[in-house]
């Protein structure tokens, strides 16, 4: 386990599981592969104030409906919902 102190507390998916995060998804999603080869790409960040920086690499399919009424002059706009339970 390699955890950093300078001005902050900075580690990986260690650092990850010990401190409480919320239970965060993406609605609108079809399907989420988290990126864990050749390790998790995980990078916690917590600064002297308290403030937390939680980044994870993730690739995800998002289900984005379509108006294509004016095809092939149209400009789409798909929305990544995000929502937590906790």
């Amino acid at each position: 386990m390699t955890w950093v102190m300078e001005d902050r507390l900075t580690g990986g998916e260690e650092l990850m599981k010990a401190i409480w995060t919320p239970d965060t998804f993406f609605v609108n999603a079809l399907n989420v592969r988290m990126h864990n080869e050749p390790n998790p790409q995980v990078s916690v960040k917590i600064n002297r104030d308290g403030e937390v920086l939680l980044s994870q690499r993730l690739t995800a399919s998002i289900k984005c409906p379509q108006h294509l009424e004016t095809f092939s002059c149209d400009t789409q706009t798909c929305m990544l919902e995000i929502e937590s339970c906790n």
